[in-house]
């Protein structure tokens, strides 16, 4: 019977094991699925162009309507602080479309642009940040910013978290300066 040593690989992240110290075997604890968080991302994003299609009700857009005395000031994370004072949580993921609606404008994304944000995570999940979660909203706004879609990405509820924005905002940084229009 033979006896074998048993190694942890910290850049692998996977165990191995060996008869001696020189040669090895690589066996993997648990593959990693490259295409994952890709797959994630398209679904969430085909489902979120969805949401943003879907006819919002009356009721809805004057509760909002009547907590602001000039439309000019309305803002997504204004919207969305009297969706939560109106205990209106199922409307959050609604918030560009509603947004939109209320100063005039019809929240869309085309083919193209969905493309591109598709194309533009890919570089990013393929980028030095592979193992690092990123804020779909703030992704998309920042992609928008990017392709000069002003209202489409003011419509975008910002994060709350100056420390995580800042941290975005150096990822996003280094994911532009690989992009091309």
């Amino acid at each position: 019977m033979k006896i074998f040593n048993i190694y942890w690989n910290h850049y692998q992240k996977q165990y191995f094991y060996s008869e001696d110290i020189n040669t090895y075997t690589v066996e993997p604890c648990d593959k990693i699925k490259k295409n994952e968080p890709i797959k994630k991302f398209n679904r969430w994003l085909d489902k979120f162009i969805l949401l943003q299609n879907e006819e919002i009700e009356n009721d809805i857009l004057l509760i909002i309507k009547k907590n602001f005395d000039n439309i000019e000031n309305i803002h997504p994370n204004n919207i969305k602080n009297v969706l939560k004072l109106y205990k209106l949580n199922k409307y959050y993921k609604m918030i560009p479309s509603i947004y939109c609606h209320i100063i005039g404008f019809k929240f869309h994304i085309n083919e193209e642009l969905k493309l591109n944000i598709k194309k533009n995570f890919n570089i990013f999940i393929n980028s030095i940040y592979v193992n690092t979660y990123i804020n779909y909203y703030f992704f998309i706004k920042s992609v928008l910013l990017y392709y000069n879609e002003y209202i489409l990405s003011s419509s975008i509820p910002c994060i709350n978290s100056l420390d995580k924005n800042y941290e975005y905002i150096i990822m996003w940084n280094h994911i532009k300066n690989n992009l091309t229009i």
